[in-house]
């Protein structure tokens, strides 16, 4: 059940949406995290100073960082490569077939950079039909998207406004949402079973704030008898058994203690979630818990109906499940995301799932022809590795995100998408900015805290319940840098 709980501003790209562990695995996962950025940190300084005469770092320094690595790991894989003259400083197991779980975002973003350009926009477009008179419009309007990851609310008012503008003020018919550009139209990820946790998304061609719905406990506003409460985006998607009571939980307890559950859809497209739990004035003034929208179609129609009744557009008609748009329609607005380059930031540095697999089947359509499709993408990254030297042999490909187990890399591989992409003039400067940077905003704000030097290393974190790994840059003590994973 979905038990993330976070205090952020909705609208921003969701955070930490990884596993929750508990008990030992959690501490031997826990505590090898730290070993691999001891990794890391340990690499800004065996490389030592610049020079032609400098020599590579004696092996068992190495091989006395990799050791402690095994205590913690069945399997253990490292490569360290000099981006000056692209020399392997260091590698152990590097052909190795291992589980990248998020590492596999660095190749994703790669081949989309590539390929689609860091200043692709993808395109969501309203539709009616034709007829508009007096400020009414007859029949439906449809919403068609081409795989936007980052169609939050805040844009969906946007391209609300822009159907104002054209003199709409009624919609006799109901909200379709056109999800054609996919195959299949709506995909649910369930990795390991845990099908209702947030980082298991739900993908669709028009999805709106990554198929989540943010159900906002007013903190401050709490009673002994009740926890006001906000759904965000706003509508009448959700259908709410708010249970949770004010209590004395602390901060820390608070977050294992509220949990949602879903219990289904409604006849009508609505769907029940029933929050339970107790929470404290220790919790700040707002807590966020994030559930996936088990029927994008419906939540995506009943946010824009009520958007467009906020903004004085009345829609007479509910949600229509013949979501294509009929030949006879014509555009009545239409919303360009921001570019490419821009949504990789967020794609990576918070480790987005949804965005990853949204993207890969974008690449898929825009590559392959429509309908976007997961093997579509899977078959453009393969072709792009392949053009770089990347033997078909290094990987096993499923999917954008690194939610399979079915996927396998090569720690060879990635550092070849490192490498290559660090020397592209092209993508190069974008690429490297969508990484997290140790200590600051992203999946390495805490981990990198605790480095010597946090800011000297950009990079990705990978992680599932028995796995964990990092790929990115490191730059020594003189500013040398380098490859690791």
């Amino acid at each position: 059940m979905p038990d993330i709980v976070r205090r952020t501003r909705p609208g921003l790209i969701p955070k930490g949406w990884g596993h929750q562990e508990a008990g030992a695995a959690a501490n031997r996962q826990s505590a090898f995290r730290s070993l691999l950025l001891l990794l890391c940190s340990s690499l800004q300084l065996l490389l030592g100073p610049a020079g032609a005469e400098a020599a590579p770092p004696p092996i068992r320094n190495w091989e006395s960082l990799v050791h402690p690595l095994q205590i913690s790991a069945r399997q253990v894989a490292v490569q360290a490569v000099s981006l000056a003259d692209r020399r392997i400083v260091f590698e152990h197991q590097a052909d190795q077939h291992l589980l990248p779980a998020s590492l596999l975002k660095v190749v994703t973003s790669f081949v989309a950079l590539k390929r689609l350009g860091p200043y692709y926009h993808f395109t969501t477009e309203v539709f009616g039909q034709p007829g508009l008179k007096d400020g009414t419009l007859p029949g439906n309007i449809w919403i068609k998207g081409n795989g936007d990851p980052y169609l939050v609310p805040e844009k969906l008012y946007l391209l609300a406004q822009k159907i104002r503008e054209t003199g709409v003020r009624r919609i006799n018919g109901g909200i379709g949402v056109d999800n054609g550009y996919f195959q299949p139209v709506v995909e649910r990820f369930c990795l390991d079973g845990l099908c209702d946790r947030p980082y298991n998304p739900v993908v669709c061609a028009t999805a709106l704030n990554f198929n989540t719905v943010s159900l906002l406990l007013r903190v401050s506003e709490a009673t002994a008898a009740s926890v006001p409460f906000e759904v965000f985006p706003h509508g009448d998607y959700v259908l709410l058994d708010n249970q949770v009571k004010a209590g004395v939980a602390d901060a820390e307890t608070q977050e294992r203690r509220i949990e949602a559950h879903p219990e289904g859809l409604s006849a009508d497209g609505r769907e029940r979630i029933r929050l339970s739990g107790q929470i404290s004035a220790s919790s700040g003034e707002v807590v966020e818990v994030r559930v996936n929208a088990n029927d994008p179609v419906s939540f995506l129609a009943r946010s824009l109906k009520t958007i467009l009744g906020e903004m004085g557009v009345s829609v007479r008609g509910g949600v229509q499940r013949v979501g294509t748009v009929p030949a006879n329609a014509h555009k009545l607005a239409e919303y360009q995301s921001p570019p490419l380059k821009d949504i990789l930031y967020g794609l990576n540095r918070y480790s987005n799932n949804f965005m990853a697999e949204m993207l890969l089947r974008a690449l898929g359509a825009e590559e392959k022809g429509i309908p976007g499709s997961a093997e579509k993408g899977v078959a453009v990254v393969g072709e792009t590795l392949a053009a770089l030297g990347i033997a078909g042999s290094d990987l096993e490909l499923a999917g954008g995100s690194g939610l399979s187990r079915q996927c396998r890399l090569t720690v060879r591989a990635l550092t070849s998408v490192l490498v290559a992409a660090y020397h592209d003039p092209e993508i190069g400067p974008e690429f490297v900015a969508s990484l997290a940077t140790g200590g600051e905003e992203g999946t390495l704000r805490r981990r990198g805290k605790r480095l010597a030097n946090p800011s000297r290393i950009r990079g990705k974190t990978g992680s599932l319940s028995d796995v964990v790994g990092f790929a990115g840059y490191v730059a020594n003590v003189d500013g040398r840098i380098h490859a690791l994973v």
